[in-house]
């Protein structure tokens, strides 16, 4: 069995001109692109969280300084909140100290494998890449009323052992508890079927389909029943995730989005309700469903294509847009206005290795790319990563499209200040306030 794995990582290694990438093309586009639907749940007294996210790099080498070993965290904070949100941060950061025990795990039994897996990649005569654990958090909701999150992994373990995973953490931004699907949902089997319902809509062809759905459809209403789906609480609704660690049918990591407004009755009242602007963080590959303020709705989806020319892709229902230039490590915010407008926010690892934002106006008959006057970015990095040694980079989490932070590009590296931005009329930050200036 191992000579067997050995064999086709071979195989693999030799197909590949480049290093392993980050995310699958698993999921298409929704086939139900668009909800036409009035926006009735919208709470004007839930106010947003500012939260930040640390992204923690470490890289494990061998003793003659050879890479083995890539692994990657995150840890979420919302520190500089009032007191009433003390619990939500002792309950993440217990989160963080679980997350940070996990990386030593992995790292510690990753370790040898890799060894292992370079030498034999070496006794065939094919390249090595380092191994890879990968986890990155995505913020869906984070308001007053719910601070919501998708975990997203990427573990490379060598010997044909690539797989994505995802998981899902939601809070009651005032106790700080943990909700479970039963705080959320009133009956978890209409849940089950509704999300069945769902996932046949947006992947009609899909292969799990083959058998008409029906062992995917024992899967959620056992995971449903049983408190075991991975998701998130959207601004607009609820998002459910599923992976082949959960459903032996799927391959790759498929999603599927409920509405409020599609079916209120699956929703407890206290939940069932909508902040009137609101910012969302989209995981690449992987669409979503939701509404904006003037009543209509719309999937969207960025994918980010790293297979040696890599680009970015924008879609919004049926429009797609295509960014020409080099595009890696995306992480990308849909913007949602009270008035309507929407834009999304995409930071991106450009050619020359500075994170930049991208900004797109998805308010016309096209997606547009909003001109800005300055380079900009959301991270901040803290300290570079060292052989054994985990680097951090900050990101500032685009949650209050009234007040975020960025960093200015347009200046040397040891003199950029920090902007409060707003979004402005045509979608670019506006500065409110500049670091050392008042």
């Amino acid at each position: 069995m191992l000579k067997k794995k050995i064999a086709a990582a071979v195989l693999a290694a030799f197909s590949l001109c480049a290093a392993p990438v980050s995310f699958p093309s698993a999921a298409p586009v929704l086939s139900s692109a668009v909800c036409e639907s009035a926006p009735s749940y919208i709470d004007e007294s839930l106010r947003p969280i500012q939260p930040t996210v640390t992204i923690c790099d470490c890289v494990d080498t061998d003793g003659a300084g050879g890479e083995l070993l890539r692994t990657r965290w995150n840890s979420v904070d919302v520190g500089a909140q009032p007191e009433e949100f003390s619990a939500l941060r002792d309950a993440l950061r217990q989160y963080n100290e679980e997350t940070a025990w996990r990386a030593v795990d992995t790292r510690k039994n990753m370790t040898g494998t890799a060894t292992a897996f370079r030498d034999d990649m070496r006794k065939a005569g094919a390249p090595f890449y380092p191994l890879r654990s990968e986890t990155d958090v995505f913020i869906r909701r984070a308001d007053t009323l719910a601070f919501s999150f998708l975990e997203s992994t990427w573990h490379d373990g060598g010997y044909g052992g690539s797989a994505y995973f995802v998981g899902a953490k939601t809070y009651d931004a005032r106790t700080g508890k943990e909700l479970s699907l039963s705080d959320v949902f009133a009956d978890l089997g209409e849940l089950a079927g509704a999300i069945d319902t769902q996932l046949r809509r947006d992947y009609p062809d899909a292969p799990f389909m083959a058998d008409g759905g029906l062992a995917v459809m024992a899967a959620v209403d056992k995971l449903a029943r049983e408190g075991r789906l991975s998701w998130t609480l959207d601004p607009c609704g609820a998002s459910f995730y599923f992976d082949g660690s959960t459903m032996d049918e799927i391959k790759g990591v498929y999603t599927s989005t409920i509405l409020f407004d599609e079916r209120p009755e699956l929703f407890r009242d206290e939940y069932r309700r909508a902040p009137k602007s609101y910012c969302m963080e989209l995981r690449p590959w992987l669409p979503v469903r939701t509404l904006f303020a003037d009543g209509s709705g719309t999937a969207l989806q960025v994918q980010q294509i790293v297979s040696g020319n890599e680009k970015l892709t924008v879609f919004c229902g049926g429009v797609k847009y295509i960014e020409q230039g080099f595009a890696r490590d995306v992480k990308a915010t849909l913007v949602s206005l009270a008035d309507g407008r929407r834009y999304i926010y995409a930071d991106i690892l450009s050619d020359d290795r500075e994170y930049e934002t991208y900004i797109y106006d998805l308010n016309g008959d096209a997606i547009v790319r909003v001109p800005t006057e300055r380079t900009m970015t959301r991270h901040a990095a803290v300290r570079a990563a060292e052989p054994g040694t985990p680097g951090e980079n900050i990101f500032y989490i685009l949650s209050d499209p009234e007040n975020f932070l960025i960093n200015d590009l347009d200046t040397p590296k040891n003199l950029r200040p920090l902007r409060g931005c707003r979004v402005g009329a045509d979608g670019a930050p506006e500065a409110t306030w500049v670091q050392g200036m008042g």
